[in-house]
């Protein structure tokens, strides 16, 4: 019987927390309407509660999301050339011989917005030698397909297969992107995008001779690429014509 008791006082005391052995009682009856007694308290039953609460309360704030949340795609940017990425180096003066053809390349990063780009290599871009435009001459470059921002950098090439007439000297071989279409109609604007302001250049000093024996005359003696350049569409009569002989 005292084994009995004790194993019970021990079931008692871990399920309730009642302890059998300083409730007073006497006999095991007493004890268990005691234990069914201490059943009852509301605090015994407190976190049931609290669970099924905080589930119908999840259950109501779940329905309050009616619909997904809708994001606007992001807005177009003007393409944007990474000079350290330029091959040959822009840091350089390129030397050009006679039948020689050269690739020039750099990589860019634009937001599209599904708009076409277009690129050009033109030979000294902003010396307004020819009537209705800013360049002597250019040719059609590669142009990335639209893609965003976080597509990461792609690239713009364009090579050279000795198409410009130059004299020996000094030129500027500029690289522009752009998008949509450039302003050929326009007297004033030719070779400028139609949007303004929505393109970038990348420029190179090259040093043009006829042989190899003619080159080392020139090197090193190209005037600085014009600020202009880089940063607009430039008129026609900003900027010198110091392209063409060693100034």
């Amino acid at each position: 019987m005292r084994r009995h008791l004790s194993f019970l006082r021990r079931i008692a005391t871990a399920v309730s927390g009642l302890d059998l052995a300083g409730s007073g009682t006497s006999d095991a009856a007493e004890r268990l309407e005691a234990l069914a007694r201490s059943s009852q308290k509301p605090r015994l039953v407190r976190r049931p509660i609290q669970i099924v609460l905080a589930l119908s309360t999840m259950t109501v704030a779940s329905c309050l999301i009616t619909n997904d949340p809708t994001y606007e795609p992001p807005p177009k940017t003007a393409p944007f050339f990474l000079p350290d990425t330029a091959s040959p180096s822009a840091d350089t003066i390129v030397q050009i011989k006679d039948g020689d053809s050269l690739r020039f390349s750099a990589l860019m990063q634009s937001e599209d917005a599904d708009v076409e780009l277009d690129a050009r290599l033109y030979l000294d871009y902003g010396s307004p030698t020819v009537p209705g435009r800013v360049f002597r001459s250019q040719i059609d470059a590669r142009s990335p397909t639209p893609g965003a921002w976080a597509d990461g950098p792609r690239e713009v090439s364009a090579t050279y297969f000795g198409e410009f007439v130059m004299d020996e000297g000094c030129h500027r071989f500029t690289l522009m992107v752009i998008h949509g279409n450039f302003q050929d109609d326009d007297e004033d604007k030719a070779g400028c995008p139609v949007d303004d302001g929505d393109y970038d250049t990348q420029t190179w000093l090259v040093n043009y001779c006829h042989n190899a024996e003619s080159c080392p005359v020139f090197a090193g003696e190209c005037p600085p690429i014009p600020e202009d350049l880089s940063t607009k569409c430039p008129p026609r009569t900003v900027l010198p014509d110091n392209t063409g002989g060693s100034q």
